[in-house]
């Protein structure tokens, strides 16, 4: 159960893609940019604990249900791309990342609740 070989690897590798980019292009198309308050931080945080789930479920699947340092490695690394994904699409200068609200929220439960499910 806990031998985690290069084919499990290359395949939460190819998961984590395939769903990070899209997951990215969605949050950049629905999610808006910057603060909106309070609202904004329940909107991160319903959005990020769905978006960690389904990013560690999906790892699991393609790995039969493997979990360990690497995969929470990958999924916390599928995050990060989700993120970048999200800020490059809207063609905002980097300057302008420690307003987004949204985004830090997002990221930091979807790190803590794939990070956990792998575990």
């Amino acid at each position: 159960m806990y031998e985690v070989g290069l084919q499990h690897y290359l395949r939460s590798s190819a998961i984590t893609m395939a769903l990070a980019i899209p997951l990215g292009v969605i949050g950049a198309l629905i999610l808006p940019f910057g603060g909106m308050g309070f609202f904004g931080i329940l909107i991160g945080i319903l959005t990020g604990s769905v978006m960690g789930s389904l990013l560690a479920s999906a790892i699991s699947w393609a790995t039969n249900g493997k979990r360990g340092p690497m995969m929470q490695t990958l999924a916390i690394v599928g995050v990060g791309i989700i993120l970048l994904t999200r800020f490059l699409l809207t063609g905002l200068p980097f300057e302008l990342l420690h307003i987004d609200l949204i985004g830090w929220t997002i990221g930091t439960l979807a790190a803590c609740v794939a990070y956990q499910k792998l575990q």
